[in-house]
């Protein structure tokens, strides 16, 4: 059974306090012996496996100039039977560039060995902007993800909802097209043929996450009658092509 991991959150805190302190021996000691250790780092050519990587772990943080600012803004970890995993995010001020502020994840996974956890792999990663990678906001998870936090109402209050959720495929490249005041009047009309497939269907809409909806039903055939009815508009109309998910049942109470 997965269970969230105190133990585990204070190994890899030993771990990531290790590496400013020059704890070589402490790093070594916190890593597998066996060949399936994997080390992935944030240059393009970090990306190690094997037992020399638990050697040469303490050289490789080493050369790391002394951090004026080392605080932790988020850490989870969790377990379950022999195996383990934790997050951490730290923001790090170093001491040769006083003026930037960097933020730094750290994925651990951890296996038991004798009956100690052991790092079976470790990521780090220095967050780079979407758009600054790939050109595009990437927002649909954020979206949801606030709107999860804000909550919502639902007007039914008992039995089963079928959440269902819309999106407007590459709608990033179509708004740099179409311009921001065509792409607002296409996005407002879209929405409004939504809503009422999804009111003619019984169903409630909820509210709408910036190019998509998320709407709920009292059942998922009435889901379901919705989707057909949304792809058949979206095969009948020259608007951009949308793409839905049933999210499953939740209990109202």
């Amino acid at each position: 059974m997965i269970r969230p991991s105190a133990e585990l959150l204070a190994v890899g805190r030993r771990w990531i306090d290790a590496i400013p302190n020059r704890r070589d021996k402490e790093l070594r000691n916190l890593m597998t012996k066996s060949d399936h250790m994997q080390f992935v780092g944030t240059a393009d050519d970090e990306l190690w496996t094997g037992r020399a990587v638990r050697e040469g772990v303490g050289e490789f943080f080493g050369v790391i100039p002394p951090i004026l600012r080392h605080e932790e803004t988020f850490a989870e970890a969790y377990e379950n039977n022999g195996t383990g995993w934790a997050c951490f995010n730290h923001a790090l001020i170093f001491a040769n560039q006083p003026d930037r502020l960097f933020n730094v994840r750290t994925t651990l996974i951890f296996t038991l060995e004798d009956g100690a956890w052991k790092i079976v792999h470790r990521h780090g990663s220095v967050p780079i902007p979407n758009m600054e990678m790939t050109g595009t906001d990437q927002n649909a998870i954020a979206d949801l993800v606030t709107a999860a936090k804000q909550g919502f109402a639902l007007d039914q209050r008992e039995g089963f909802a079928s959440v269902m959720f819309t999106d407007i495929v590459n709608s990033s490249r179509i708004a740099s097209v179409m311009g921001d005041r065509l792409w607002s009047s296409e996005i407002a009309r879209h929405f409004l043929a939504l809503r009422t497939i999804i009111e003619r269907a019984g169903g409630q809409f909820v509210k709408s996450l910036g190019d998509g909806t998320m709407s709920s039903f009292a059942s998922p055939i009435s889901a379901l009658q919705a989707a057909l009815a949304i792809d058949a508009d979206n095969a009948q109309s020259d608007g951009p092509a949308i793409g839905w998910q049933r999210a499953g049942d939740s209990i109202c109470q």
